[in-house]
């Protein structure tokens, strides 16, 4: 059996000039591990938090699984690649994100995903429609990764009561009707909150330290405005590691 963890990163708006903090890229991606290294890819992921981040081994206490409920934000590691920053911070950073990326490669994860790139100006109708059709994009990325004798589920990042309804359903109907789609998932995705799933934290920190990042700096660079995404300060997550991710 397969999990895949999805989150995202941004936000389906309108882009406005006058709101230069706005991410200009929307980011759905899904991270896929084979059930039976769950455990390990559990507790490695644990072990890189405490080694990073020494704050978090202190707020755990003696129980050292109690680090799963302090996540490491990827939009706080990718600050540290701006102008600026210190090389400490960047050193740190570049740990950080070194290690997770072997710890995939080592537990035989893949990834998947999606971007858009917001149009300034441009209004979305259907904000949740575009989460959707990411969400319908990664599920079937997914069931076409799994071979014929093996099963699927799909945890996504838990919302609001609504969004998630409405994105369920959306699934519900391909899943189950007449010409039913994705037959290989066991069932339709169910949503977990991230301080409990070592899964749905490490797609979070892929979207926003390594996917978001250089989206907006390949392709939404124009947006000079947008100095906190944009501009070729993340030029260098995708050159030190963009060939690490397509693989």
């Amino acid at each position: 059996m397969q999990l895949c963890y999805v989150d995202e990163s941004g936000k389906a708006e309108k882009l406005c000039r006058d709101r230069p903090d706005q991410q200009p890229v929307f980011v759905v991606a899904g991270l896929a591990v084979p059930d039976q290294r769950l455990t390990e890819l559990t507790h490695s992921w644990l072990d890189i938090k405490r080694r990073y981040n020494p704050s978090i081994a202190k707020k755990s206490g003696q129980g050292w699984l109690d680090a799963i409920k302090h996540e490491t934000k990827g939009t706080r590691i990718r600050k540290a690649f701006r102008k600026g920053q210190t090389g400490r911070r960047r050193q740190n950073a570049i740990g950080v994100i070194d290690q997770t990326l072997l710890l995939l490669e080592s537990t035989d994860c893949k990834l998947i995903g999606k971007a858009w790139i917001l149009k300034l100006d441009h209004e979305i109708e259907n904000p949740v429609g575009m989460y959707a059709a990411g969400l319908q994009f990664i599920c079937g990325a997914f069931h076409a990764h799994l071979s014929t004798d093996e099963r699927g589920m799909v945890l996504v990042d838990s919302q609001t009561h609504h969004h998630n309804h409405r994105l369920a359903h959306n699934l519900f109907t391909a899943r189950f009707g007449r010409t039913p789609r994705y037959e290989r998932l066991v069932d339709m995705p169910v949503f977990g909150h991230s301080e409990n799933h070592a899964g749905l934290q490490i797609a979070d920190f892929l979207c926003s330290a390594l996917l978001a990042p250089i989206a907006c700096s390949v392709y939404a660079g124009r947006y000079d405005g947008w100095k906190e995404h944009c501009g070729s300060d993340y030029l260098v997550l995708r050159d030190r590691f963009g060939e690490r991710l397509q693989r």
